[in-house]
């Protein structure tokens, strides 16, 4: 059970005990102060109990003081915050701004760099809990089927809003939830985990788990519990007198950060939201944000990161001004940009700045392609000349200027030291030179640090990782321990012994502390005795006997108690996965994979709507007016778009036309005549993107009909991915250049830059809500990194 859904559960709990369905935000209110005996009182703004901030719960007097000057739905959301922190044991706060669009979902419009502090973590679980105390996702789905809440009826989203006292954008969201998704089941802790967690350690993972002090490295090979024995560290460190908030413990995604914070939340709840878990990126950000003030020169106060898309954006205006010549296409600017961006990334990887990359280029040989080197040195300098201009960092900077930091200021390092004593770091063949630098000036000679890592999954070779971290552990830590797990507890042991076999011919060997040469290859015991397991290798003559051998096989695991969900498919590109899902889907394997998401038909259908109800040219009516509420003949359109031409009568005010266009078939108006009504509905008065969206599909409810009805996988995929869509607009909405005028133009114009700059594909990435639906998983290898499926 994560963090996130075991908030659920307990706002889900609280609301059902204090009210039926039809209970107002402001009677919930009312109900948890009587319930409570925490009453609550309304301040005007800038009164000295606020702190400056819109709410604070004080345990001592009983009392959460609010800012009377926040509207009113927004007040009901601070008092259900505030509440949540008592109900969740958080003990005095100080909310400064409770934030209504957190979703804390695992959602691909998830910022890259999501790091919480002790702090940010207690305020995001209390906006979880408001959000879910207030709007069950459970509750709206009636509301959806009949429009009636408590027996008033409230026919649209903005009227339900109004009734139940909450911001309307909370309640579409909620709604996308209720209906979009499968249904909200019983949230449980999964029993593997627990009953892993609570098993004894063999004898390894005790050497590693209660080591005396580092600095320490411990070998993990594929499945041998390493992320069990770092659980068991930290409550080791916990029951040894160690501070929560002396704990670090930096891992390589978000998702493992999560996972390992809610392991240790299990044994130790208290300390859980105390200590910091998060990426090598997310640290350096907090760093940055707390220090990086007048220390360094690129960075001023309330500085930005800026996502690799956004960097593209915003260097499409400078670019021409640099009187390129081997990078220049006069057709399009930005055809240079993927391998600009992936140069500078790389350099800043290595710590590389762009006065240290021109100073190695200029040491280039003559010949060896100096002058497209130098052209790409002069960008990088003025990439980050825009950078500081805009006060902006991007995901690349966040480790060099941490480095720097550090690096220069002894006085910060020795602060940050003496918070982080124990680190510990997951994942540890994965850093790249900058990650491991960082990790250097933040653990000193090591007494502190304890790492775990295996060279022979060093995967991300090209995102600058090395397997070197791993063998010069020893020179970088002297007199370092090295201790390897030794049982494998994942696997059956056909693929164990496969494993094995092959293991000692990887380049990547065992590290030796002595660091004199690499430690022979020992194959792992193996624990699980269940059956003996299979290890098929086929090879196919065509890509279609491939197919028809891969879904076979599928179909056969399927009858013999091996669910497709519990089945996985990898491949080596994204290329081949596309490929792969249509032969199986076509060979009735149900295959869950979204692909790209800004291609799939709906998306494109979503797209088109607002494409038509802010494009002046209508250039979206073709597809919208094939939308089965319309059926809309082309002659039709062509004859429409042809008449707002000829009147110059932009769209889409020209759908208005509808009324008095001549030689429309009675079809074709009937259809535009309604269209015209959903659109002008959608639009309302100042409406975004996203609230465009919701009133469309949740208020005029036409075009979602039959995808509802259509209990399929199909029908599943598609409804799930119109939700990713919703989340990704929702997340857009939340960026500055997405308010005003410009907002719909910016949006098909940050979808651009997205396919342009390959972003787009983490927008087809599975959430957790998904893993229920009985379908056969397909990745790619690297994604595939660290889950394990009964059959792959």
């Amino acid at each position: 059970m994560s963090q996130w859904d075991a908030v659920r559960a307990i706002a889900w709990a609280r609301r059902a005990a204090f009210a039926e369905s039809g209970s107002s935000a402001l009677l919930l209110i009312e109900r948890a102060s009587a319930a409570t005996g925490i009453g609550y009182a309304l301040l005007p703004a800038g009164h000295p109990l606020l702190y400056g901030a819109q709410g604070v719960y004080d345990p001592e007097y009983r009392m959460i003081w609010v800012d009377a000057s926040l509207p009113m739905e927004t007040r009901t959301f601070v008092l259900a915050h505030e509440y949540a922190h008592y109900w969740l044991g958080h003990g005095a706060m100080i909310t400064v701004a409770a934030d209504l669009d957190f979703t804390a979902d695992d959602s691909p419009s998830a910022q890259r760099v999501e790091g919480y502090s002790p702090f940010d973590l207690v305020e995001r679980s209390a906006n979880v809990f408001a959000r879910e105390f207030l709007l069950p996702p459970a509750l709206l789905v009636p509301w959806f089927a009949d429009r009636r809440w408590g027996g008033a009826i409230v026919p649209d989203v903005p009227a339900l809003a109004r009734h139940l006292g909450v911001p309307e954008r909370m309640l579409s969201y909620q709604i996308a939830r209720a209906v979009l998704l499968p249904p909200e089941s019983a949230i449980a802790s999964p029993p593997e985990t627990v009953v892993r967690d609570a098993a004894p350690l063999d004898a390894s993972q005790r050497v590693a788990a209660y080591a005396k002090c580092g600095p320490l490295l411990v070998e993990a090979g594929p499945g041998t519990g390493k992320t069990r024995t770092l659980v068991h560290r930290v409550n080791h460190l916990l029951e040894t007198g160690v501070l929560p908030e002396e704990i670090l413990i930096l891992t390589f995604s978000n998702r493992a950060a999560g996972e390992l914070r809610d392991r240790v939340a299990l044994a130790q709840p208290d300390a859980a939201p105390r200590l910091w878990a998060g990426t090598f990126h997310a640290f350096a950000l907090e760093l940055l944000r707390k220090y990086a003030e007048g220390r360094i020169d690129a960075l001023r106060s309330g500085f930005e990161l800026i996502d690799p898309v956004d960097a593209r954006l915003r260097f499409e205006s400078v670019v021409t001004a640099l009187g390129l010549t081997h990078y220049d296409d006069l057709t399009d600017p930005t055809a240079p940009f993927p391998a600009f961006f992936s140069a500078f990334s790389r350099a800043k990887d290595e710590l590389v700045g762009p006065e240290a990359y021109a100073a190695l280029v200029a040491a280039m040989e003559a010949g060896n392609d100096q002058s497209r080197a130098t052209e790409v040195a002069r960008v990088y300098a003025r990439y980050q000349e825009l950078l500081r201009e805009v006060n902006g960092c991007d995901f690349g900077d966040l480790l060099l200027h941490a480095v720097r930091l550090l690096h220069d200021w002894p006085e910060v390092r020795h602060i940050v030291r003496s918070h982080c004593r124990h680190i510990l770091v997951d994942e540890y063949q994965d850093v790249n030179r900058a990650s491991r630098e960082l990790l250097h000036l933040l653990a000193g000679e090591g007494a502190g640090l304890w790492v775990v890592g295996d060279a022979r999954q060093a995967i991300y070779g090209f995102r600058g990782a090395s397997h070197g971290s791993l063998r010069d552990f020893p020179a970088d830590y002297p007199g370092a321990s090295v201790v390897r797990l030794e049982r494998n507890y994942r696997s059956r042991r056909a693929i164990v012994d496969r494993v094995s076999a092959f293991a000692p011919h990887v380049g990547a060997q065992p590290v030796n502390p002595t660091g004199d040469h690499a430690r022979p290859f020992t194959p792992w015991e193996v624990e699980r005795t269940d059956a003996a397991g299979t290890f098929r290798y086929l090879l196919a003559a065509t890509e279609e006997d491939e197919a028809n051998a891969i879904a076979g096989a599928m179909r056969q695991l399927a009858a013999a108690d091996t669910p497709y969900r519990d089945q996985a498919m990898l491949c080596r590109s994204y290329t081949v996965l596309e490929r792969m899902a249509e032969r199986l889907e076509a060979r009735g394997v149900p295959v869950l994979y979204l692909g790209d998401l800004f291609e799939r038909p709906e998306v494109r259908d979503l797209l088109s709507f607002l494409s038509l109800a802010s494009d002046p040219d209508g250039r979206g009516l073709e597809r919208v007016a094939r939308f089965a509420a319309y059926r809309v003949p082309p002659a039709d359109v062509r004859r429409l778009l042809t008449h707002a031409r000829g009147e110059g009568l932009p769209f889409p005010a020209a759908l208005r036309l509808t009324k008095t266009l001549p030689d429309l078939t009675d079809a074709g108006r009937s259809g535009l005549l309604r269209l015209t009504a959903d659109v002008d509905a959608a639009i309302g008065t100042d409406a975004g993107p996203y609230t465009m969206l919701v009133r469309y599909l949740f208020d005029r409810g036409d075009y979602l009909r039959p995808l509802l009805a259509d209990a399929s996988l199909a029908g599943q995929r598609r409804r799930m991915a119109l939700y990713q869509f919703l989340d990704f607009v929702h997340a857009y909405e939340r960026r500055d250049d997405a308010r005003g005028g410009e907002a719909m133009r910016g949006l098909f114009r940050y979808v651009r830059s997205l396919e342009i700059a390959r972003e787009d594909r983490r927008y087809g990435q599975l959430p957790a809500w998904a893993d229920g639906i009985d379908a056969v998983r397909l990745m790619t290898v690297h994604a595939a990194k660290g889950l394990e499926f009964p059959a792959v």
